[in-house]
């Protein structure tokens, strides 16, 4: 939400309208519904096992989501 907001601004758009910009809108745009929300629990389901079990700390468990959804993204806008 907050890279929507921030491309909003520098596109000098108004920041409130609606859009379909958010990563989401994207997937599905590009895949089924189905695999998406497939994709998400499984990024929702290991990020959770991870952060209980100590495995990896949570900051360095949500940088690497973020990551990945980053590059999701970059590719996802240059197809």
């Amino acid at each position: 939400m907050f890279r929507v907001f921030i491309q909003r601004i520098i596109k000098k758009n108004n920041p409130f309208n609606a859009d379909n910009l958010h990563l989401h809108h994207l997937l599905i745009a590009k895949y089924s519904l189905k695999n998406i929300l497939f994709f998400y629990f499984i990024t929702i389901v290991s990020s959770s096992y991870m952060a209980f079990n100590d495995i990896l700390p949570e900051l360095i468990i949500i940088l690497i989501i973020g990551f990945l959804y980053s590059i999701l993204l970059f590719f996802l806008k240059n197809t």
